[in-house]
């Protein structure tokens, strides 16, 4: 039973406490340092915006460096902090270890077994 109590936990914190949303691909849309899946000729990306201008973006992904043009970008998510997500993780972690960490309830009466 614990072993599946810890298996849960592993798993609940696995999951991520950020999402993406969807933002129009528009050069007024960008911020630098922020994290985005771009979606290039049918394949997505995960990457970093390092700087742009109103044609080209400069972005970092798996530690290299390249240029992509704005018109090529068929659509964009920004990555943003999930307040529903992250209660929805500890929330049953906490659960979890309220549950695990309860007295045992079925443990017997010492004395008279005969409940009349």
């Amino acid at each position: 039973m614990k072993k599946l109590v810890y298996l849960l936990c592993v798993t609940i914190l696995l999951q991520s406490c950020y999402s993406y949303k969807n933002v129009d691909v528009s050069p007024n849309s960008f911020e630098t340092k922020s994290s985005y899946k771009l979606k290039i000729n049918g394949e997505e990306k995960k990457l970093k915006i390092l700087s742009f201008n109103d044609s080209i973006l400069k972005v970092e992904s798996k530690k290299t460096v390249n240029e992509i043009k704005i018109s090529e970008i068929q659509s964009l998510k920004k990555r943003k902090f999930s307040i529903g997500k992250t209660i929805a993780i500890i929330v049953p972690i906490l659960l979890i270890i309220v549950i695990s960490s309860a007295p045992d309830w079925n443990y017997e009466r010492k004395g008279n077994s005969n409940p009349i």
